[in-house]
């Protein structure tokens, strides 16, 4: 297939007028000033060419205020992105994960400092014989504190089923080293997209299941996240956004297994799930009772991005924590895969909150604009963007 073009000039080109462009898809809340504000600097952003495609969704108070999409899902064929458009949400998928974890661990009256490896029955943690393999408990693998290597998860075309998860923590398919322990558990900070598939194992052993069936029961219908699945079905196949790369190729429908990065979802169902943070509404409740949502936001490791600590955050079970100079706690997370880019950040106390994606490397560039729109709206510090 030939690269499309992936600025809005280019699609002019196509024939296809900005004004249709830029049109609202989605019923919006035009009285409101942050939605008119948001609305404007997305139009800048697809107008300037720095995405094809983009979609917002705005929570306040732990309600949802907005969710809309802008310009295109798919440039060559001119399909626009609206707010139920499916997205892969990437790494994202970590911080959903991380709530039907937590749940499990409940529902399994199993302590989130179990040791992991003694629980697993066909995978064997291998690393040096000195490091204490008992360390490696619920907690420390959900805030990647357990030492485990790994950190990405494998990209799989669409049209290739996904071999066995056994498989793939082995480091016997999809190009990703075998999952082990190379450092002391509870030592620092290491980012394990391998241990997520650890604890994805763990559920699907102990279900007898699959972990997206577990998800989509335990998680995403409790949340009202109808179009969202972490198994890319045929729904999702027919309606996803088209991926574009920085240097104008197109990447073709990929999944990733599970817990990791495999989820799909649309901007209208994350700004569901963003609710479910606001302290206020005690909406969290559908899911996890109150003591293990405030253990889901507890901070347990500082944070490091490329070895460098990252302007003071932390990382809690399935997200990143900052605080902000006025003492509002931030939950937040991005993600990031070929030709996708994602980013959400939710304040509990307020329950204001705030997800972005685009089908385009570039996707953070635009994401600066927005979030700095949303700060000047609340006169508010920015949330960090990584």
């Amino acid at each position: 297939m030939s690269a499309a073009p992936t600025t809005v000039r280019g699609l002019i080109l196509l024939g296809l007028s900005l004004g249709a462009l830029l049109a609202p898809v989605f019923a919006e809340s035009t009285e409101h000033p942050l939605v008119t504000t948001l609305r404007a600097a997305a139009a800048e952003q697809i107008e300037r060419g720095t995405v094809p495609g983009l979609v917002v969704a705005v929570v306040e108070s732990g309600a949802v205020l907005h969710a809309e999409g802008f310009g295109w899902a798919d440039v060559e064929s001119g399909r626009r992105m609206t707010a139920a458009t499916p997205l892969n949400v990437a790494s994202i998928s970590k911080s959903i994960s991380a709530w039907g974890l937590v749940r499990f661990c409940r529902d399994e009256e199993l302590s989130l400092d179990a040791p992991v490896p003694p629980l697993i029955e066909s995978f064997r943690l291998t690393g040096p014989r000195k490091l204490d393999r008992a360390g490696v408990t619920v907690r420390r693998v959900l805030s990647h504190s357990a030492g485990l290597s790994t950190p990405s998860a494998p990209v799989f075309e669409a049209a290739r089923s996904l071999p066995p998860l056994q498989t793939i923590l082995e480091g016997r398919a999809g190009g990703v080293p075998r999952l082990k322990l190379f450092q002391p558990p509870g030592l620092g900070f290491s980012y394990s997209g391998g241990g997520y598939l650890l604890l994805q194992l763990l559920v699907e052993q102990k279900t007898g299941g699959s972990f997206a069936g577990f998800m989509a029961r335990e998680v995403l219908e409790r949340a009202g996240m109808a179009a969202s699945s972490f198994r890319l079905n045929p729904a999702i196949r027919a309606a996803a956004a088209t991926y574009y790369r920085s240097d104008g190729r197109i990447r073709e429908l990929y999944h990733l297994p599970g817990a990791a990065g495999g989820l799909y979802s649309t901007a209208e169902d994350m700004a569901r799930w963003l609710t479910l943070y606001a302290e206020s509404t005690a909406a969290h409740e559908a899911l996890l009772p109150r003591e293990s949502f405030r253990a889901l936001l507890e901070p347990q490791v500082r944070w490091y991005v490329g070895g460098v600590e990252a302007a003071g955050t932390s990382y809690a079970l399935g997200h990143a924590t900052w605080t902000s100079r006025d003492g509002q706690l931030y939950a937040f997370h991005a993600g990031g895969n070929p030709g996708l880019r994602a980013f959400y950040f939710v304040a509990p106390r307020s329950g204001n909150g705030l997800f972005l994606a685009a089908n385009h490397d570039d996707g953070q560039v635009a994401f600066r604009r927005l979030i700095e729109a949303w700060a000047r709206h609340y006169e508010v510090e920015p949330p960090p963007l990584f």
